[in-house]
């Protein structure tokens, strides 16, 4: 299990894959892209708990996770990832939005660092995003930098009703030849990423 007590440090590598295809058969995407400037990620799974009252009592309860949504903060989106993930047009530099807009399925990914060096790998197999908010305000004597929030629904695959995956760099079931630099450069080209089996040893 992943080494206990560490706490993070850090977040990066924001990366999102156009999803193309979500059935039985299996979930196909899109090459990833990565976003630079991610600030904050947070995650709210929605869950709720139940209890079922018998006899003067709790006698049993239920717990089910509802539509996770994960609030990203990010410098700003580049206008072309802007426009792809909130289905508007853009042509020329310039983006359209109409009412007939549809956002598209995508899988959602990104890292969190510990003071161990260490990493978490996150993939959020599929949903879509908000229309985001958007405000600013004018410059004062000490600069305020205005980033971008946008909200992003996950829902479970058609494939195999999976929401998300993880991966601790330090944990301790990871093969040996699996480390923080074979995640980042592996775990984020594909949502479909799986940890391989470790590798035999070799014969004497």
């Amino acid at each position: 299990m992943g080494k206990k007590g560490i706490p993070f440090i850090g977040l990066d590598m924001f990366h999102y894959a156009i999803l193309t295809s979500d059935e039985s058969s299996g979930t196909e995407y899109e090459e990833t892209v990565h976003i630079p400037n991610i600030v904050e990620a947070g995650f709210n799974p929605n869950s709720s708990n139940e209890v079922f009252f018998a006899d003067n009592g709790p006698a049993d309860s239920y717990s089910q996770i509802g539509a996770p949504e994960v609030t990203l903060n990010v410098g700003d989106l580049p206008p072309k990832d802007y426009a792809t993930l909130m289905g508007a047009s853009y042509k020329n530099g310039q983006i359209k939005y109409s009412v007939n807009a549809s956002a598209p399925d995508v899988a959602i990914g990104y890292r969190r660092q510990k003071t161990n060096g260490e990493y978490r790998f996150i993939w959020f197999y599929k949903g879509k995003f908000s229309l985001p908010e958007e405000s600013g305000q004018t410059k004062q004597d000490s600069v305020e930098f205005q980033t971008q929030e946008i909200v992003f629904t996950s829902v479970a695959r058609v494939s195999d009703h999976e929401i998300f995956t993880r991966v601790d760099s330090d944990d301790d079931e990871v093969p040996n030849n699996i480390n923080k630099a074979t995640l980042t450069q592996e775990f984020f080209d594909d949502p479909n990423y799986e940890v391989p089996d470790a590798e035999p040893e070799p014969e004497e």
